[in-house]
């Protein structure tokens, strides 16, 4: 049945969610080649530390 409190599809990746592709990176820090990584990864996968980068740089 799920979480009711997820109101999206956590199979689905914040690219898909948000309906925007970054492409890839222009810059090449370690930091943003893990965000543009994470935005192609389905939110189940995410991990804690997923989530507190994503949180922390503001993304989505």
């Amino acid at each position: 049945m799920g979480n009711p409190l997820v109101n999206f599809d956590t199979t689905k990746s914040l690219q898909e969610l948000d309906g925007g592709d970054w492409g890839k990176p222009t810059y090449t820090s370690d930091l943003v080649k893990r965000v543009h990584h994470l935005r192609i990864v389905p939110l189940k996968d995410f991990t804690n530390e997923d989530l507190r980068l994503m949180i922390g740089q503001n993304v989505a």
